[in-house]
């Protein structure tokens, strides 16, 4: 039996007699470059428009998209509301405090820390926990709770509380807090 007609070996038969071993491949039949380019342009592709193009757009031009401008007017509104003032707790429930004193102090602490990591040597302050912050506004429960909550904020870190909010959360994570609060009565 001549080698030409052989397949034994999985090699490929050559003229000359000799078989040439083939590289298997790790996903069968479709060689791994393809995967590779299946996931590796469509990335390269989303990174460059959502972290240069879009970027680069909105700063030249001036204009964002309709969800931006959305959650702008949101977040405005939102701020303007009288529950971000540090006194509004004192006007509402006839003077009674909806949170104890060392409560607002917690969760003022809280959310500091979620802002800005806490003192600890190991914590190098890194990143802002979302999730935190969205915790510690779920648990404060009432606007009037914001309220003492910003006052509270303000005693121990001589910072506004929605000021540092909105310099450390995007559009609509900030928009993810005031849904939040509005939902409190």
């Amino acid at each position: 039996m001549s080698s030409k007609g052989s397949s034994k070996g999985g090699g490929v038969p050559q003229q000359s007699g000799q078989m040439v071993q083939r590289s298997p491949s790790v996903t069968g039949s479709i060689p791994i470059k393809v995967y590779l380019y299946l996931i590796g342009v469509p990335l390269l592709i989303g990174g460059a428009y959502f972290l240069i193009y879009k970027p680069l757009k909105a700063k030249v031009t001036g204009k964002t998209g309709a969800e931006d401008e959305a959650y702008d007017r949101v977040n405005d509104l939102s701020s303007r509301q009288t529950w971000w003032g540090r006194s509004y707790y004192t006007q509402v429930n006839n003077g009674v405090k909806p949170l104890s004193d060392g409560q607002a102090r917690h969760y003022a602490n809280e959310l500091h820390d979620a802002m800005f990591g806490t003192q600890n040597w190991w914590d190098l302050g890194w990143g802002t926990d979302e999730a935190q912050i969205y915790g510690v506004v779920r648990n404060i429960g009432s606007k009037a709770g914001i309220s003492q909550v910003s006052e509270a904020y303000w005693n121990a870190w001589q910072s506004d509380l929605l000021g540092d909010l909105k310099s450390d959360l995007d559009e609509s994570e900030l928009a993810q807090v005031n849904q939040i609060i509005t939902t409190f009565v």
